[in-house]
């Protein structure tokens, strides 16, 4: 978390969700208010692995109204490198961590009339925080959420107890799946968001699309970089001073350059804020993110660093 203001706060208390699904609360220790947050906001913990230091990003998940502490939640994936690892079997109550100040690139529309959420698994957690907020000010939502099972559906018990009346569950063990029918279903002013593995996230893009839902209507969070077929060739970049370095083929960019210690300033690392952005001097480049226009894609003169790739095997940036 280099370069970046953090706030100290320790695991006050860690409630087991489903059987790959924890909560954590988190406190700060010097037992004083945390930073306010928007709803859909997250933060990056900062997390001393075996793997060394890494950076996590997880939504806040508790009512923004809530100031004595912030709370995430962690699936346990089988292919983690080290962040939900490391939470799930080795963090404990009492554990010290250094956490971001709370970042938000996925907020509530200010103009929609209606506001429908799509959650597939984990992919509920950012919704939350956004149902408390509309709960109380009295706007008009939805939610629908898929899991496999009751069992395994984060947040069950309370989802029933606080929003039983706007939510609808899908589970895929009693043959009640969530497909894109109900966007049919909505009326003009309404905004739709997508969260949870991307697959589902794109299948629902490109149905709300067709529909004919405006882009300004829809609206989405990865939790992951966007795959692309293409994302694993490596390729060279040159920098200003005729350095030439590799990138390989699982490493960004930005990483690349944080490693070889160029300071590149970054935020998301999903290509959603722009923060990582550095002009191309030459070569193509494989826009993977959700940032930069069409029009900004087409002229290629600026790449966000922590998701895009080049499309052949040589780019020369502007630092």
């Amino acid at each position: 978390m280099s370069q970046e203001n953090y706030i100290d706060v320790y695991i006050n208390k860690i409630i087991e969700e489903t059987s790959s699904i924890k909560r954590f609360v988190l406190k700060a220790v010097d037992g004083g208010f945390l930073p306010r947050f928007s709803p859909g906001s997250h933060i990056i913990l900062n997390l001393a692995t075996n793997q060394g230091v890494i950076d996590r990003r997880y939504s806040l998940v508790n009512d923004p109204a809530q100031r004595d502490a912030y709370e995430i939640a962690v699936k346990l994936t089988s292919d983690s490198k080290g962040g939900s690892s490391y939470l799930h079997h080795q963090a404990a109550e009492g554990d010290r961590l250094q956490i971001s100040l709370p970042k938000n690139y996925f907020t509530i529309s200010s103009s929609g009339t209606h506001h429908v959420f799509y959650a597939a698994g984990i992919g509920i957690t950012p919704f939350l925080s956004m149902m408390h907020t509309l709960k109380r000010e009295g706007h008009s939502f939805e939610l629908h959420y898929a899991a496999r099972s009751i069992k395994e559906c984060a947040f069950y018990p309370y989802l029933i107890t606080h929003f039983a009346d706007h939510v609808s569950f899908y589970f895929s063990n009693q043959q009640h799946r969530l497909t894109t029918r109900s966007l049919h279903d909505h009326l003009i002013g309404t905004h739709v968001y997508f969260c949870g593995p991307p697959a589902f996230i794109s299948i629902f893009i490109k149905q709300a699309t067709e529909i004919g839902f405006p882009a300004t209507h829809i609206h989405y969070e990865h939790f992951t970089p966007p795959i692309s077929s293409e994302q694993g060739e490596a390729f060279t970049i040159i920098l200003n001073n005729g350095e030439h370095i590799k990138v390989k083929e699982d490493i960004s960019v930005l990483d690349t350059l944080l490693a070889a210690g160029y300071y590149v300033p970054s935020s998301c690392k999903i290509g959603r804020c722009g923060t990582c952005e550095i002009k191309v001097k030459a070569g193509s480049v494989l826009h993977l993110d959700d940032f930069l226009s069409e029009e900004e894609r087409r002229e290629n003169e600026t790449m966000i660093t922590c998701v895009s790739r080049c499309s052949d095997n040589l780019l020369e940036l502007d630092i």
